[in-house]
């Protein structure tokens, strides 16, 4: 796969490309636990960007005119069990302690990430996968990506 090179802080934010105030194009969700999603900058550059090896994937509020606030990625102990309980679905129900202990593990050792994709307006997404990458060259991975060929 042809990648570009993904710059995040270590506070988890996606510092590059620079997104803040871009848009939230879209997204193509795979059998093959990956999704792509579309994110303009102000300068008018797309990029796409896959999700890999996804596990949990919640979106909502997608509509014209998606405004990004930004994107940060983040594992280890900075995802805590609140967001496990958001993406997870135990919120008005009872996730198994034992569950949520072994989720928590997966993102101590970084098997796991969270990706989360706020927005100032407008649709957002939060995932949990086991990694992301930007794609060069993406109009012609897509179909690599889908197994079409």
């Amino acid at each position: 796969m042809n990648v570009d090179q993904l710059v995040v802080a270590d506070t988890g934010a996606l510092l590059s490309p620079g997104l803040h105030d871009g848009a939230f194009l879209g997204m193509l969700i795979f059998p093959n636990k990956k999704i792509q999603f579309f994110a303009k900058e102000l300068n008018g550059k797309v990029h796409c960007f896959v999700l890999t090896g996804v596990e949990r994937f919640y979106a909502d509020d997608f509509r014209e005119g998606n405004i990004i606030l930004d994107i940060t990625v983040e594992s280890g102990g900075k995802v805590v069990r609140q967001d496990i309980s958001e993406i997870f679905g135990s919120s008005g129900s009872v996730l198994a302690e034992a569950s949520i202990s072994d989720i928590m593990k997966k993102f101590a050792t970084r098997d796991f990430i969270l990706v989360r994709l706020n927005t100032s307006y407008g649709g957002w997404f939060v995932c949990v996968c086991t990694g992301i990458e930007m794609l060069k060259n993406w109009t012609s991975e897509m179909a690599v990506l889908a197994n079409w060929e």
